[in-house]
């Protein structure tokens, strides 16, 4: 085995340079005719015409469709733009739905002025008559396109640029609508609005009835009874984005069965690090209490049953105890200590509560860093908005240098069918479902993706199923059970492991649970990402991300993208006979700023993956540069697992995602040649930020790069000579050497 590798010092910032990027220009196989711009015109029209009178908001609200799964290039532009802008107008959601021919199109919301809808119109029959000046009824393609300006002059007071942006934001619009929401929710709902002027509390007063304490989440959300939920969709349907039930129930044992007596020493906790829990109740009776900080967390007027006790002492067990409870399973992580908050009940919550409940936590608790979260809803998450647990969650891991691992949420009825539940759509946090012993889903599994193409679940763990239960201690004694709660727990040990006792950064710990998922076989990469285990089942020993194959070297990068591009200037891949015999696979991660307003435009910030041969080359100007030429990105997305339009959303959308992963299959791979003098590979990434508002500034990431050697011989030291040749800091990641740095920063140092 050869040890994980960190890579230090080389990483390298520029600015994006001032004329990079082209003009505005048609795709190939784009066409534009007056004819397509009359009928999106005649549906501007009826939008406005159709806006109510006595709408609750100043301004208007507009679904714009697109006749596909649009780049943001090739989005509105010119059109229904704001002459200032602030922090309410433009747009404020963003869908995936299918139209009238069950074709997937992108559906935008923009919210603007009478005014900038009346210039848009104007503007519409501006393109209309140019059109047809020219070409009449026929369409304007990609050549003639680019000769206005040149043989094809603009209408008076219009430039070039302005008409070409005109004309290229009507390429794929096709209707204009008034947003509308017509589901109900029984019981007290979560509500969320789209982001105007007109803020939750301000709403409220809308309503029929009395505001309640607590009601307001943020200033899009808020909770809504029946009655007031009923008495908006029918004043506001255009208001509404989704809803969903305030109540929830903690998961229920799917088989739990009492078992045998498991005999093990349980010592007293000394130095071990301690992990985060937020559950139900613990019991302080439990054999294993000396190891857990229990700290209770909901009203104390609540009445409380010995079963609110039974589901959050389980998890905590296996946190604490979960190698010697399942030797079978023991992951080599140890002991854990647990600081363990009784948020929730058995039966009955609140998320208005727990959302409070866990921000709060967490910002009293800074020195936790891995948090588990098994507590999830049976209801399905919509596939178009994010559910308001979740950002929470995603908010506290994009301010803070934490981590929630979180639980996938079972299917009790084991249809295989159902998506999964809240809060299992958090980008930011690891998501594990359950797999079984011989490497299938287990039978309750649940299904991503999340947000139309976002990757949930992450990962798999053993959390049982019928004949292979798992083994915890609960306030009788020991029992068996099986769930995704009980999955997520040892994905939390070794994230905990990887950050606490290795001292790893969050994002490097995050790639590393993920590559270790993650196959050489040609098969498997193209079955690729699966709707019930995401990237794969993670191995049971710890030792299986720390260290790699002897014929392997595994290392890492992290740092924060500061500017347009981060880059390495050099990695010095071993060569044999002038060409490099390796397979290579590189995992990013980082936890960008996301805004639960913009629907399925989540995510702020984007970084771009670029690993492979340095190329030499030159530019137009004959300068000479080096470029990279990236490893062949054979992992995939099964289409059939995911949403029909797979293609689409890879090309445009899946960039978006906070994981990239670009992985060659072994067998099928060759030695590849030298292609640039330095013979040296290189790593890029580029930075994109979705809104300009500056959340992707300064923004943490980790990569983990793995190089597999296809004649089996072991190169490391060659490799670490020659990366300290160039000025890399390498350090090899000795479990012994960590332990050690991570025993004495926790011992008592007494001054006499």
């Amino acid at each position: 085995m050869t040890n994980l590798l960190s890579m230090g010092k080389g990483l390298y910032h520029r600015r994006r340079s001032a004329d990079a990027g082209g003009g505005i220009s048609m795709g190939a196989s784009d066409a534009l005719t007056a004819a397509h711009i009359r009928s999106f015109k005649s549906s501007l029209e009826k939008t406005l015409a159709n806006w109510p009178e006595k709408a609750l908001v100043e301004d208007i609200l507009v679904d714009v469709w697109y006749d596909t799964i649009v780049s943001k290039t090739n989005r509105l532009h010119l059109l229904l733009k704001e002459r200032h802008i602030d922090d309410v107008h433009g747009v404020v959601g963003a869908r995936y739905e299918m139209n009238d021919l069950e074709q997937p199109c992108h559906v935008l919301t923009y919210y603007v002025t009478r005014d900038a809808i009346k210039t848009s119109l104007e503007n519409l029959d501006a393109a209309i008559r140019f059109l047809q000046s020219h070409f009449g009824e026929d369409a304007l393609k990609k050549a003639t396109f680019d000769k206005i300006g040149e043989t094809l002059d603009p209408p008076k007071g219009w430039s070039k640029t302005r008409l070409q942006q005109l004309l290229h934001d009507c390429i794929h619009a096709v209707r204009a609508t008034v947003p509308h929401f017509s589901r109900t929710v029984d019981g007290d709902s979560l509500v969320a609005i789209f982001p105007t002027e007109l803020t939750a509390r301000s709403l409220l007063a809308h309503t029929d009835e009395t505001n309640q304490p607590g009601t307001i989440i943020d200033d899009t959300t808020l909770l809504l009874s029946p009655d007031q939920l009923s008495d908006l969709a029918k004043r506001a349907p255009y208001l509404i984005t989704m809803t969903c039930g305030d109540e929830f129930d903690a998961p229920e044992a799917l088989d739990d069965d009492w078992g045998d007596s498991v005999d093990f020493d349980i010592p007293q906790p000394t130095s071990e690090p301690t992990v985060g829990v937020i559950d139900t109740l613990f019991n302080k009776d439990s054999l294993l209490s000396d190891w857990v900080d229990y700290r209770p967390a909901i009203p104390e007027d609540l009445p409380i049953a010995q079963n609110d006790f039974e589901h959050g002492t389980r998890v905590s067990s296996i946190i604490v105890a979960g190698h010697k409870l399942n030797p079978e399973l023991d992951d080599g992580c140890g002991w854990f200590q647990v600081r363990h908050f009784g948020a929730a009940l058995a039966v009955g919550n609140s998320t208005t509560r727990l959302i409070r409940d866990i921000r709060s936590i967490v910002e009293k608790n800074p020195d936790i860093r891995v948090w588990n979260l098994s507590l999830g809803y049976t209801e399905e998450v919509p596939p178009n908005v994010i559910s308001p647990l979740a950002a929470c969650l995603d908010d506290l891991q994009s301010e803070r240098d934490i981590l929630f691992v979180v639980a996938g949420t079972n299917d009790k009825n084991r249809t295989r069918r159902m998506r999964i539940g809240s809060p299992a759509d958090s980008v930011n946090s690891i998501v594990v479902n359950s797999i079984r012993s011989e490497g299938g889903a287990a039978t309750y599994s649940r299904r991503g993706p999340v947000l139309s193409f976002f990757t949930k679940p992450d990962v798999a763990a053993r959390g049982g199923d019928a004949g292979e239960k798992v083994t915890v201690l609960d306030s009788f004694g020991v029992t068996t059970e099986e769930g995704t709660s009980f999955a997520a727990p040892w994905i939390t040990r070794k994230a905990a492991y990887l950050m606490e006792v290795m001292h790893l950064p969050r994002d490097v710990a995050k790639a590393l649970i993920i590559d270790s998922a993650i196959s050489w076989n040609a098969d498997a990469l193209e079955k690729g990402i699966t709707a019930e285990l995401g990237y794969g089942a993670v191995p049971v020993s710890i030792d299986d991300l720390v260290t790699a194959g002897k014929d392997e070297i595994r290392f890492y990068l992290s740092g924060r993208a500061r500017n347009y591009e981060t880059y390495t200037r050099g990695v010095p891949v071993p060569l044999l006979n002038d060409k490099y015999p390796y397979v290579a696979r590189a995992v990013l991660s980082y936890a960008p700023v996301c805004d639960k307003r913009q629907g399925v435009d989540y995510t702020n910030t984007e970084l771009s993956l670029a690993f492979g041969r340095q190329q030499d080359k030159r530019n137009n100007e004959g300068i000479s540069r080096i470029v990279i030429h990236p490893i062949a990105d054979k992992f995939t997305s099964a289409p059939t697992e995911f949403v029909p339009f797979e293609a689409a959303v890879r090309k445009f959308e899946r960039k978006w995602d906070n994981v990239k992963i670009h992985a060659e299959s072994f067998e099928r791979s060759r030695p590849k040649k030298r292609e640039s003098q330095s013979g040296y590979w290189g790593l890029s990434l580029k930075k994109t930020d979705r809104l300009n508002d500056g959340s992707g500034n300064d923004i943490p990431f980790g990569v983990v790069v793995t190089l597999r050697s296809l004649d089996g011989k072991n190169r490391i030291e060659d490799f670490i000579q020659q990366s300290i040749n160039l000025g890399w800091d390498v350090r090899e990641i000795t479990v012994e050497e960590k332990l050690r740095i991570s025993i004495e920063a926790q011992e008592e140092i007494t001054f006499e």
